[in-house]
C-alpha cells in the first residue's frame, strides 16, 4: 500500500512516501531561468491573449492536439500561475 501526502509550506512541498517507512522531501519545483516566460511567448504567438487562456485552451484539448512539452507548461501555469490570477 501507498500513502502520498503533500503538504504546502512557504515555497516548499512536502513529499511524505510512506512505503516500508521511505520518507522524501522534494523543493518547490521552480522554472529555471532559461524557461521564464517560454509559454507566455509561445501563447501570445500562437495568437492567445495570454498565458491563462492559452492554459485553459491547451488543457481542454484533446491529448496529441499540442505537444507534451507546451501540455506540461500548461499544467504548470494553470495550477501555479493562473489560480491565483483575478
Amino acid at each position: 500500500m501507498v500513502a502520498i501526502v503533500i503538504t504546502v509550506k512557504i515555497g516548499l512541498i512536502r513529499t511524505s512516501l510512506i512505503k516500508n517507512n521511505i520518507m522524501a522531501q522534494k523543493p518547490f519545483p521552480e522554472i529555471k531561468k532559461k524557461n521564464r516566460g517560454k509559454f507566455t511567448r509561445w501563447a501570445k504567438k500562437n495568437g492567445f491573449a495570454d498565458a491563462c487562456s492559452a492554459a485553459d485552451a491547451v488543457m481542454a484539448a484533446k491529448k496529441g492536439k499540442y505537444s507534451d512539452e507546451v501540455r506540461e507548461m500548461a499544467n504548470y501555469a494553470k495550477n501555479f500561475g493562473c489560480s491565483t490570477k483575478k
